[in-house]
C-alpha cells in the first residue's frame, strides 16, 4: 500500500515525505490548546491570587502561632494545609491560626477543583481536536477515491466500517 512515511492514511496522492513536519505541528496545536484552555479558565489570574492569598496566609499563621518559628514554618504549615497532608508536626493552636487552616483549606478545595478541571477540559479538547483530524482523513480519502488502489480502498472501506461500528 502506498502512503505517505509520516502517514496513517491510504493513497498515493500523498506526497512522499522525508520528515514528518505535521509531528512538529501536532505539538504546537496541543501547546496552543493548553494555552486557550488556561486562558478561558483565567489559570494564571487565579494562581496567582492564591498564591498571594498562600503567603498572606503563611504569614499570618507564622505570626499567630507561637510553633511556628520562622517565616518558612508558616509556608510548610500551609503546605499541609493545601495539599491535605497534616503531618501535625506545626499544629494550629490558637484561634486565629485556626480559622486561618479553615478558610485556606476551603479556597484549597476549590482551587484544586479549578486544576481538575482544566486537565479535563484539556483532554477533552485534544479527544475533538483528533476527531476532527481523522474526519478530515476520511475526507481527503473519499475526495481522491479515483486515485486509490483496491488495496487502499479496502483499507477505507474497512476504516469506515470500524467508525460506523464506535458510533453506535
Amino acid at each position: 500500500m502506498a502512503g505517505s512515511v509520516c502517514g496513517g492514511g491510504v493513497g498515493q496522492y500523498r506526497p512522499k515525505a522525508i520528515a514528518c513536519p505535521e509531528k512538529k505541528g501536532v505539538s504546537m496545536k496541543k501547546l496552543r490548546t493548553l494555552a486557550d484552555v488556561l486562558r478561558q479558565a483565567g489559570f494564571v489570574r487565579i494562581t496567582g491570587l492564591f498564591l498571594v492569598f498562600y503567603l498572606l496566609c503563611s504569614m499570618a499563621v507564622w505570626l499567630s502561632e507561637p510553633t511556628t518559628l520562622t517565616f518558612g514554618d508558616g509556608l510548610w504549615f500551609s503546605f499541609e494545609t493545601v495539599s491535605t497532608i497534616g503531618f501535625g508536626d506545626i499544629p494550629a493552636e490558637t484561634p486565629v491560626a485556626r480559622v486561618i487552616t479553615v478558610v485556606l483549606s476551603v479556597i484549597s478545595i476549590f482551587y484544586i477543583a479549578m486544576l481538575t478541571g482544566v486537565a479535563v477540559s484539556y483532554c477533552n479538547m485534544l479527544i475533538k481536536m483528533h476527531q476532527k483530524d481523522t474526519m478530515a482523513r476520511f475526507m481527503d480519502d473519499l475526495e481522491h477515491l479515483e486515485e486509490l488502489d483496491r488495496d487502499e480502498l479496502a483499507d477505507l472501506s474497512r476504516r469506515v466500517r470500524e467508525y460506523r461500528r464506535r458510533q453506535r
